[in-house]
């Protein structure tokens, strides 16, 4: 666990990116499954830094792309935090996250699974 936040830093690099964008695609996940949930203070640039081997400035890029993506808030002299977000609807989550679970089983990758989405979404949606 990070020693300041709760956060299971470690996990933040189980990822198949590395570097900044690696973490940046791990505290996405976090955030938007809710497991990171608006107002949790994320660890420290130094302590995740130290926890995963890279650099404090490969975390402080990482947290400022999160913090353009809206998804953590960042203040001087204060810890970072998850933003407000907006709830996915149960019924939407859920089944992403099988999506989810069915691609790393397959060993399908992230950029696949986002084109079928992205080739999906623009077409009519199947009556289920």
């Amino acid at each position: 666990m990070g020693a300041d936040s709760g956060v299971d830093c470690r996990a933040c690099a189980r990822t198949d990116v590395s570097g900044s964008d690696g973490i940046v695609a791990r505290f996405t996940g976090l955030i938007r499954s809710g497991e990171l949930p608006s107002g949790a203070e994320m660890p420290s640039i130094r302590g995740l830094a130290a926890e995963l081997g890279v650099a404090p400035g490969t975390v402080r890029r990482a947290y400022g792309e999160l913090e353009s993506q809206g998804l953590i808030v960042t203040s001087a002299g204060r810890p970072s935090r998850v933003a407000e977000q907006e709830e996915a609807p149960c019924e939407v989550l859920a089944a992403v996250q099988v999506l989810v679970a069915a691609a790393h089983r397959q060993g399908v990758s992230r950029r696949e699974v986002q084109d079928v989405i992205g080739t999906m979404w623009d077409m009519p949606a199947p009556e289920l």
